[in-house]
């Protein structure tokens, strides 16, 4: 198999993600064949082409319906609630990784207990997202939050792959912006590379790519955290309100951080973020 080509300049990665002939990569042999890969089998974040374009429509018609006020109000609640009177809030674990997801499943109306429901996506997000192997607790996890969803009334699909999306990208945004806030660091790309494979022999600029090559779309590198084309993150400001909703109650806590961890995830973000009160 040909080693993976990484495009990073603007012109290339945006001519990547306009090119038909590059396509998401098919799932990992790890994910089996359960409710998990049924999910992203379905997803539009993982299809081309017409399927794509139809399940695309369906997302859109989710996030059509949401008001970024109300987003952004919901998060805000929901920090606020969980910094309480804390004395110290790790803003990746406690924060990060729960109110995005709270949020979102608060304004689809999704009934479910919240902490349960964190951590359904937790699992389905570390197969879909992270490629750790299809487990049947995982699956389980996917058919209650299929089931949860479906009990609204909306396109269960579309509403749970905002759910996985949200539990990861949009807690990468919030720790890239609370480190943007410290003195010591700068803010990064929230999501730093994405991963197409060519169906057929292309040209990426002046550059063959053979078909069955993969293609390492350097996001980072060309500032297109969001994506571009018809894969571009169709909720991106349903994102950025969750964002500006915690950071408002975390300010209106008066928490700062005071301790960036040194230990880093596969992504070069720290893994704990503590913060407290000004002193």
């Amino acid at each position: 198999m040909p080693s993976p080509l990484t495009v990073s300049t603007v012109d290339a990665v945006w001519a990547a993600f306009h090119d038909p002939f590059l396509e998401p990569p098919p799932p990992p042999s790890s994910i089996g064949c359960g409710a998990t890969a049924a999910l992203r089998a379905a997803m539009a974040r993982f299809s081309s082409g017409d399927p794509h374009a139809q399940r695309r429509v369906e997302v859109d018609r989710v996030l059509g319906g949401l008001d970024a006020v109300v987003v952004r109000s919901t998060a805000a609640e929901i920090t606020t609630r969980l910094i309480g009177s804390h004395p110290w809030v790790d803003a990746v674990a406690d924060l990060a990784f729960r109110v995005p997801t709270e949020t979102m499943s608060v304004v689809l109306a999704v009934p479910s207990d919240h902490a349960k429901l964190v951590d359904d996506i937790r699992a389905i997000a570390a197969v879909i997202g992270r490629g750790s192997a299809a487990t049947e607790s995982a699956d389980k996890a996917t058919e209650r939050e299929i089931d949860a969803c479906a009990s609204t009334g909306g396109n269960a699909v579309a509403m749970v792959s905002l759910l996985y999306q949200t539990h990861d990208a949009t807690a990468a945004l919030l720790v890239e912006t609370i480190l943007a806030r410290h003195p010591d660091t700068a803010r990064a790309s929230a999501v730093n590379q994405t991963r197409r494979v060519a169906v057929t022999d292309t040209v990426i600029g002046d550059v063959p790519v053979s078909a069955g090559s993969t293609v390492v779309l350097d996001l980072a590198a060309a500032g297109m955290e969001f994506g571009a084309g018809p894969h571009q993150c169709p909720g991106r400001l349903v994102a950025e309100a969750i964002v500006d909703g915690i950071i408002v109650a975390v300010d209106a806590a008066g928490f700062l951080v005071r301790d960036v961890s040194s230990s880093v995830d596969d992504n070069g973000r720290p893994t704990s973020i503590m913060m407290r009160p000004r002193s």
